[in-house]
């Protein structure tokens, strides 16, 4: 397992496209919910610190995966899993940076 630890990396930047919805959806929760636990005040800046962080880490996940695959795996593993692993993280990660601009601009 040591020298296929190149492998793992595709699968958290896939694994980690469900962190941002649910990340959005707890920020709603505790601001908007019944219980009141934060400020109305902090919940438009931490969404934007959240949505920056998940665009980054996202997009950094997409891209090393793809990078280590390239550079450390056979042709024939590493084009199916830029395909279904890195790929969607890379898009994912360039639509929450476009939402992220969008929120700066409008709101």
């Amino acid at each position: 397992m040591k020298g296929k630890v190149h492998l793992l990396l595709p699968a958290a930047a896939v694994l980690f496209q469900a962190v941002p919805p649910l990340f959005l959806r707890y920020m709603s929760a505790i601001t908007y919910g019944p219980s009141h636990a934060a400020h109305a005040a902090w919940e438009r800046p931490l969404s934007l610190l959240g949505m920056a962080g998940c665009a980054a880490l996202s997009l950094f996940l997409g891209a090393a995966g793809a990078y280590f695959l390239l550079t450390r795996s056979r042709r024939f593993v590493a084009a199916p899993l830029i395909l279904c692993c890195c790929f969607p993280a890379l898009l994912a990660g360039a639509g929450y940076l476009h939402a992220l601009l969008v929120f700066l601009t409008l709101l």
